[in-house]
């Protein structure tokens, strides 16, 4: 508590100073950069004439060329294949000269600037989303965030978040279908609380977004005390929804492929009002299709509108609502192996049918966000937020007995999720100095979750019955002997928690970032079910976590850093000794370099880690159905991210990791040097694009894929057999594609060499035989999208 009180006395002056604009004897330009019709134009080249100073403008038309001396410049503004613009600045001894631009234009020209924008795909990020809350270039933030683009997504023809993860380096799904997901970072397992969206988490169960819903993913390896209150060590997700834009935006895309795959998506923005203030956007789509193995359909659909209002200059307003249903019906998680040997049973097994495993699941979510600017330096965000959540099944798996007499026995599981979350947060960030060289970048503010889940579940779990013979099976399962299905109990979690999170990035003369932060969380656990004991029904805890880093500009497109940032996550289990557990607590220690090249265009990162997790809990040897304290889990490694054009013509997304993470201590020694549940040693991805620029066949391109995945562990605490792992593959795609500024279609196809692999899987010591879910055989996709606005001829 004495440190929360220490920092808050250390940030509470920074707002006195707001108005201070000290330099270093030098002047700054910053500036605002917009189309005729008031719209942010990005990506525009800022020079400065006759010297090699410049930069380009963000996503909302802004830039700033620092460390000037006093004197006239002239800028060069231009964009695309527009003649340049020249504007003569005065920049005077220790002040920021603030200048806009308006880009005039015809109304021909203005239109094909937006769809020459268009043409030109974006795939790297400069700077924070808004909804990470940092408000800083991401050259300057201590931690390795990877950012996934809509068009790289696009370009690979990836339709879910999950599918997503082969673009960044040391991300692994460990469990879920099309609709839900778990996941893997750095070796180490993430909680839900840090699965967010638009900034927004604290959710028991997350359904998977729609690619088609996403304007990026954030992926922020390590912990990320400026988003979670809660969290394990690995990291945290944050997806970024399509916001409003003023500009019309009118396009459609249809999707076809292998198992019956019909896609269509719909994507629709622009003013509401004369006047421009009011604007939207509005996402749709439905997706239908088969699986690859007999007895699989899956269904799902969304709606995403959002509006916004801006009051004026200063202030605005967002209201957005997403609605996403899906439905799932077979399976074939859980396949066995047949005398050890992986992939004996056809390709097409199934472990059920679709009258008797099926998946329902909805997702509804509501946020409003309030916007203010108190000045060019100072703002204030707050988000409010409802989530509410349902996952309905029954499924069919696979159980721990072995195969006897070429037969397979399952068990039935039925959940019936219901889950809600509650969120309100509020930050200030800003920008002052004190003295001459040292600029403070700040944020501080409170946040409030309120999330509870209610879960009342059954499962015929160690009955030997519903049996499936391998070599002729009968997957029919009366489904009148699941109507009654005997409830076991009602799951319920309660979780509330109020924290508080101040950081200060403190730059000194244009070089040195120093981040000192750190967050103060008041948390509350309530576990009313009947079956735990009264010792774990109710916790509360008062957590402060800690992050500090160190960030070196050898330019604007060059940094190195070294980051320390804490982590603890509340845990709850039967105990023996009827004792309550400690907290799960970590650290993360990470070192890197972040690099831009090609004015920006291509972005790179690579990060060594060294992840620490105290106080994991594990089955109790000694006492069946119990747990015991005393383990620890560490993760050594490298990542490796490159992002962007190479070449106005050549794309690449490449990436690498390895990861040594394995049990370190514990109680049983026989743990001790055990991998962690899935996490591959070596992995990689790479994926190249080159788009033909001149010619007949302007608009032709040509893409490669490859994915490599080491081995990974397939025992667990439970089967502790170290020797057991599932065997590495190597994936091959392709795609051919063309696209013009009215039209696109695109043709993907996936593991060309159709060789089997398992997605996910582990050892069963009680079966002596493996349990896995195969990968799809080679497969395609094909996509057509049609940009409405483009058929309007302009007067």
């Amino acid at each position: 508590m004495k440190l929360l009180i220490h920092f808050i006395l250390l940030v509470s002056p920074f707002i006195v100073f707001a108005n201070g604009n000290e330099f270093t004897g030098y002047g700054i330009i910053s500036g605002t950069i917009s189309t005729a019709d008031g719209q942010p134009a990005a990506y525009v080249s800022v020079t400065i004439k006759n010297t090699g100073k410049g930069t380009i403008t963000d996503n909302n038309g802004n830039f700033e060329i620092k460390k000037l001396k006093p004197g006239n410049y002239i800028l060069l503004v231009s964009l695309l294949d527009y003649s340049e613009s020249e504007i003569t600045v005065e920049v005077k001894e220790n002040e920021t000269t603030l200048i806009n631009i308006q880009l005039h234009q015809t109304d021909a020209q203005l239109k094909e600037v937006i769809v020459r924008a268009r043409l030109n795909a974006k795939y790297v990020e400069t700077k924070t989303s808004e909804s990470l809350r940092l408000n800083l270039s991401l050259i300057e933030v201590p931690q390795n965030i990877a950012v996934v683009s809509n068009q790289l997504m696009a370009d690979q023809g990836l339709i879910s978040m999950t599918e997503a993860i082969r673009t960044v380096s040391g991300v692994q799904k460990t469990y879920g279908g099309l609709n839900d997901y778990s996941l893997i970072v750095r070796g180490t397992a993430i909680s839900h609380w840090s699965l967010y969206r638009n900034g927004i988490g604290g959710y028991w169960w997350n359904q998977q977004e729609d690619a088609a819903m996403l304007e990026k993913i954030e992926f922020i390896k390590g912990p990320a005390g400026f988003m979670s209150n809660a969290s394990d060590a690995g990291g945290v997700v944050n997806s970024v929804t399509k916001q409003p834009v003023k500009e019309l935006v009118s396009v459609i895309n249809a999707g076809f492929g292998s198992y019956n795959l019909m896609r269509l998506t719909g994507d629709f923005g622009g003013a509401l009002s004369k006047s421009g203030k009011l604007y939207y956007r509005f996402n749709a789509g439905i997706h239908n299709q088969d699986r690859a193995f007999q007895f699989g359909k899956a269904l799902r659909y969304y709606i995403c509108p959002v509006i916004k209002y801006d009051f004026n200059t200063k202030t605005s307003v967002t209201a957005e609502y997403n609605y996403m249903w899906g439905r799932t019906l077979g399976n074939n998680d859980g396949l066995p192996s047949v005398n050890g040997k992986l992939f004996s049973l056809p390709q097409n097994f199934a472990v059920a049918d679709d009258k008797t495993s099926r998946l329902i699941v909805a997702d509804n979510y509501y946020r409003i966000q309030f916007k203010h600017n108190f000045n060019d330096y100072w703002h204030l965000n707050v988000q409010l937020a409802y989530v509410y959540g349902k996952w309905n099944s029954y499924q069919v798996s696979t159980n721990d007995f072995p195969v006897s007499n070429d037969t397979l026995y399952r068990y039935v599981n039925f959940d019936d999720i219901r889950n809600f979350s509650r969120v309100a947060m509020g930050f200030i960030d800003g920008k002052f100095y004190t003295g001459k060289k040292i600029e403070h970048k700040v944020l501080f503010g409170p946040d409030y979750t309120n999330w509870n889940v209610t879960d009342p579940y059954g499962s015929t779990w160690g009955e030997k019955k519903f049996g499936l013979y391998l070599p002729k099976p009968d997957y029919h399962i009366n489904p009148d002997s699941l109507k009654n299905f005997q409830i076991s109990d009602t799951f319920n979690l309660a979780v509330k928690s109020l924290a508080f999170y101040a950081q200060d990035n403190i730059k000194i003369a244009e070089k040195l970032i120093v981040t000192l932060a750190g967050r103060f969380t008041n948390i509350l656990i309530d576990v009313p079910n009947s079956d735990v004991p009264d010792y774990q029904k109710k916790t509360r805890k008062n957590v402060f976590t800690p992050r500090a880093g160190l960030t070196w500009l050898f330019t604007d497109d060059i940094s190195v850093y070294a980051l320390y940032d804490k982590c603890y996550l509340e845990q709850t289990a039967p105990n023996f000794e009827h004792k309550r557990f400690k907290p799960l607590t970590g650290h993360n220690l990470e070192a890197g370099m972040k690099s831009f090249f090609f004015n920006k265009k291509l972005g790179l990162n690579f990060s060594l880690f060294h992840i620490v997790k105290n106080n994991i809990i594990t089955s109790d040897p000694l006492h069946l159905g119990y747990y015991i304290q005393n383990g620890q889990a560490i993760s050594n490694g490298v990542d490796f991210d490159l992002n962007g054009n190479i070449t106005a013509a050549l794309t690449v997304n490449a990436n690498y990791e390895y990861a040594d993470a394995k049990i370190t201590k514990d109680n049983d020694a026989n743990l001790v040097g055990l991998k962690n549940f899935g996490t591959p040693d070596h992995s990689g991805n790479l994926w190249m694009k080159y788009k033909l620029q001149k010619g007949k066949l302007k608009g032709v391109s040509f893409a490669m894929g490859y994915q490599y995945m080491g081995k990974r562990s397939g025992a667990s605490t439970d089967n502790p057999d170290k020797t057991k792992f599932l065997p590495t593959y190597n994936l091959l795609d392709a795609a051919l594609g063309y696209n013009n500024e009215k039209f696109n279609i695109s043709l993907n196809i996936y593991n060309i060499t159709n060789i089997n692999y398992a997605t996910l899987g582990y050892f069963s010591t009680n079966a002596d035989e493996w349990r896995y879910t195969p990968g799809e055989p080679v497969n395609f996709r094909l996509s057509l999208g049609v940009n409405l606005v483009q058929h309007k001829k302009v007067k």
